[in-house]
C-alpha cells in the first residue's frame, strides 16, 4: 500500500481545516444570530406591554411587527439543519431545544395573542368600557369576549410550553429570555382569569 506524499497529507489536513474553520464560523453566526433575534422579542415585548397599558396602539403595532419578525427569523434559524445538528451535542442540546421553543411559542403569541389585543385596543376602547352615565356598554364588553377567550386560550397554551421547560443549564442568552418570557406569561395569565 503506496503511503500518500507528504503534499498530498498536507492538502487533506489543509481541506480539513478550511471545512473546520467554515463549520466554526457558520455556527457562530448561527448562535448569535438567535441570541440577537431573542435579545430582540425581549426588547419588543416590553414595549408592547407599556404601550397597551398606556393606550399607545401605534407604538405597540410598531414594537409587535418587530417582535413578530424577531420570533419569525429566531423560528427559521432554529429550525435549520445546521441548528438541528448542534441539538445532538452535550451540553448545547438542550439549549437549541429551548431556543427553538421559545421562538416558537414567540410566533403563536404575536399572532394569537398580541395582534388580536392590539387590535381589539385600537381606538379608543379604553375610554369607552369606562363607566359614562352611571353605567357600563355591556354590548361592547360582551363583542370583546371572543377575542379574549382566544388571547387567553393563546396565552395559556404558550405558557404551559414554557412552564414545562427545564431551566438548569441554560446558557445565559437562552436562559434570560426564558425566564422573562415565563414571568410575562404568568403574569398575563393571571391577569386573564
Amino acid at each position: 500500500m503506496k503511503v500518500p506524499s507528504k503534499p498530498a497529507r498536507r492538502a487533506v489536513w489543509g481541506g480539513f481545516f478550511v471545512v473546520l474553520l467554515i463549520a466554526i464560523v457558520y455556527y457562530t453566526w448561527l448562535v448569535l444570530s438567535v441570541r440577537s433575534e431573542l435579545r430582540t422579542m425581549q426588547k419588543q415585548a416590553a414595549i408592547i406591554k407599556s404601550s397597551l397599558i398606556s393606550g399607545n396602539t401605534a407604538t405597540a403595532s410598531q414594537a409587535l411587527v418587530r417582535f413578530s419578525a424577531a420570533a419569525a427569523d429566531a423560528r427559521s434559524h432554529t429550525s435549520s439543519p445546521g441548528w438541528k445538528v448542534l441539538g445532538v451535542l452535550p451540553w448545547v442540546g438542550h439549549n437549541t431545544k429551548v431556543a427553538t421553543t421559545v421562538s416558537n411559542v414567540g410566533v403563536q403569541i404575536a399572532a394569537n395573542a398580541v395582534a388580536p389585543a392590539i387590535d381589539d385596543a385600537k381606538g379608543n376602547i379604553i375610554h369607552e368600557l369606562a363607566p359614562h352615565d352611571g353605567g357600563v356598554n355591556l354590548a361592547l364588553i360582551r363583542g370583546l369576549q371572543p377575542t379574549l377567550a382566544r388571547i387567553d386560550a393563546a396565552l395559556q397554551q404558550a405558557g404551559q410550553q414554557i412552564d414545562g421547560i427545564n431551566t438548569s443549564g441554560l446558557f445565559g442568552f437562552v436562559g434570560t429570555p426564558l425566564n422573562k418570557l415565563r414571568t410575562e406569561l404568568n403574569s398575563a395569565c393571571a391577569r386573564a382569569v
